[in-house]
């Protein structure tokens, strides 16, 4: 073998080694990768299936307790007939957070509490807190909304309410649903008459 021969041998024979050692360096940083993925999977799977840590099951735990209690609370109160301290349990209760159907009961019973304390205008904003995404509760909103404005003698937004009530239930067409509209109809002309006799009286001060 000449000496040009030979040193092309040599040449070629490192460049073979470095190709080598950079597909070798490669290969080591692409297992890396793989092996450091595989853990990290591992170890998040498996924190998953164990579930929260301990302090973790405990701050649930404490708010579930905290929730449950003011709900019972709430509710005793509501029954009692003490209207001041059903507002008050009620609203410890609406700060733990209760899920929305929940809430919207809450609400409504604190709306009653308010009403039945005649204090109209925060009843009223009780009822506009409540969401009316089923029929039944739109109509509670509706029929309190309508007595909460008789009760501060505002008679054409009451009518108004209680006409939504009468509207809403003519859609659903059952028993207890006419039953209730020709009772709410029958509310209507009184506060009709009531609002005739309030208008009246009030031209004849005028007089």
């Amino acid at each position: 073998m000449s000496r040009n021969e030979k040193s092309k041998t040599i040449k070629d024979y490192g460049k073979g080694r470095r190709s080598m050692r950079r597909k070798y360096v490669l290969a080591i940083a692409v297992t890396a990768v793989l092996v450091a993925a595989g853990i990290g999977g591992y170890l998040w799977l498996n924190s998953r299936e164990q579930g929260p840590g301990p302090a973790q099951e405990k701050k649930l735990s404490e708010a579930e307790v905290k929730y449950n209690a003011a709900a019972k609370e709430a509710d005793a109160k509501s029954e009692s007939g003490d209207d001041a301290a059903a507002e008050a349990a009620i609203q410890q209760y609406l700060a733990t957070q209760p899920p929305k159907e929940q809430a919207n009961d809450a609400r409504l019973k604190l709306a009653a509490a308010y009403q039945n304390q005649q204090k109209y205008d925060e009843a009223i904003a009780e009822y506009e807190k409540v969401g009316t995404e089923d029929d039944e509760t739109k109509i509670a909103v509706l029929q309190g909304l309508g007595y909460a404005y008789e009760g501060k003698d505002e008679y054409g937004r009451a009518i108004e309410y209680f006409t939504q009530v009468v509207d809403t239930l003519k859609l659903r067409g059952n028993k207890d649903g006419d039953r209730i509209v020709e009772t709410n109809r029958n509310h209507i002309e009184e506060l009709q008459q009531r609002a005739a006799e309030a208008e009246s009286g009030a031209e004849d001060e005028e007089l």
